[in-house]
């Protein structure tokens, strides 16, 4: 349905379109005004300058001008730029002359760095300490004087043929300089000697630190004495202090020692010691207290894993009662051991019995004084006898031997005394026959 409002929406639209519609028209006039007054302006250009527009242009400048004052202004600003860029290339160029300049401040220079000299001829290094207002003494260095020397000042000795490098050098404060030059001794070659001679304080076993005294001998100079323990393939050399070694470890040590010279000798030798400070083992079986009417023998046993025993076996015979006796035994490196404490005791009497043997090998004993036993049994049992028959390994004519019998009577005391008889067998065609020795 069609209202008053619809019409006047119709209006307020049409005025909108026709206000819209006057501002394009007024804008596009302005336009035309504005290309019509440039175009004027270029014909002004291309048309002869009267004078007016001359005297304009003196008080004011033309727009030539103008653009060459802005080049000027370009121009000016480039070379700034150029030279701010040459200034700084040229530091950069200064800083890195002295950071790689092939002299720096207090450099030593050589005006020579090969001397060529015959044997006994001396001349002196030539050299200068640049840029630096301090005194400096450098210092000289051979590394074969056995070749050439030089002193404290500078000054060379041509000593035999060869080469030698010298070293000039200094140091002040952290810094230091080292410059090196060659030097060639023409002549006759020298040949040096060198010796080593070692010696230990014991060259068997010890129980004792052993000390090797070093002696190294050189016609020139002994450099260094160095010593390795056990050394096998790559060594651990230790300086040697005073020409003397201390070796303190047990069983049996290997010793190297090299000495060298100044020129460039070099001696090796190896000398061993051996060290047992254990003591050996002793071993007694027997009882704590002896008894006996004869002489005594004790023995004991020695064993060590080191030096090893002097003896195997050590005895010790008692002729008298004797009470707390041990027995000593030793090892090869002096180290000892005591057994353990024993008592002996000894009555001694006459002989209690005496043996005889008749032809036919039976020995018959006669007693002083019967015993609780009495017999052939050395350990004193079985039945009381007074004879026996012994029997010797002989039977064929020529053939002949002995044998000792021995008789044993024990007492209530409990001591036990002996006699022995030694028997001979001998056999002939007709027989054979024993007879006592």
């Amino acid at each position: 349905m069609y209202t008053e409002d619809d019409e006047d929406v119709k209006v307020k639209k049409k005025n909108s379109e026709d206000d819209y519609n006057d501002f394009y028209t007024s804008f596009s006039e302005m336009d035309e005004d504005e290309s019509k007054k440039e175009k004027k302006k270029v014909k002004k250009k291309e048309e002869p300058v009267e004078k007016d527009e001359e005297d304009y242009q003196d008080f004011y400048g033309s727009e030539e001008e103008e653009k060459v004052e802005v080049k000027g202004d370009n121009y000016k600003k480039t070379v700034i730029k150029i030279g701010i860029i040459v200034i700084l290339a040229l530091l950069l160029i200064g800083l890195l002359f002295i950071l790689f300049r092939k002299t720096e401040p207090g450099d030593i220079e050589l005006s020579k760095t090969e001397y060529t000299l015959e044997v006994g001829q001396k001349d002196y290094i030539s050299y200068k300490i640049v840029d630096t207002d301090k005194a400096i003494n450098p210092s000289f260095n051979s590394n074969n004087p056995t070749v050439a020397t030089v002193d404290d000042k500078g000054e060379i000795t041509a000593v035999s043929k060869g080469e030698s490098i010298i070293t000039i050098s200094y140091k002040i404060g952290r810094s230091s300089k080292e410059k090196k030059c060659t030097v060639k001794v023409n002549g006759p070659e020298i040949k040096h000697e060198m010796s080593l001679d070692l010696k230990a304080s014991a060259t068997n076993w010890t129980n004792k630190d052993v000390t090797i005294n070093v002696d190294a001998k050189s016609d020139t100079k002994i450099t260094s004495i160095k010593y390795a323990i056990n050394c096998t393939g790559s060594c651990n050399y230790t300086d040697v202090t005073n020409n003397k070694i201390v070796v303190t470890n047990s069983g049996t040590t290997k010793v190297t020692v090299v000495a060298k010279d100044q020129s460039n000798l070099s001696v090796t030798k190896e000398i061993t010691t051996k060290i047992d400070r254990e003591v050996p083992t002793v071993t007694y079986t027997g009882n704590k207290d002896i008894t006996s009417n004869s002489d005594v023998e004790v023995c004991v046993t020695c064993s060590d894993s080191g030096s090893g025993c002097k003896q195997a076996k050590v005895c010790k015979k008692f002729t008298s009662s004797k009470s707390n006796q041990v027995i000593t035994v030793y090892d090869n490196a002096g180290n000892s051991n005591n057994s353990p404490t024993f008592n002996v005791k000894i009555n001694k009497m006459t002989q209690p019995c005496t043996l005889k043997v008749s032809k036919d090998g039976t020995v018959s004993a006669t007693l002083r004084e019967k015993g609780v036993y009495y017999g052939f049994n050395s350990d004193c049992t079985g039945n009381n006898e007074l004879s026996r028959k012994i029997s010797i390994s002989a039977s064929k004519a020529g053939e002949s031997g002995a044998k000792v019998v021995r008789y044993y009577v024990k007492y209530k005391n409990g001591s036990i005394g002996s006699c022995y008889l030694t028997v001979v067998k001998e056999c002939s065609a007709s027989g054979c026959t024993f007879r006592a020795s």
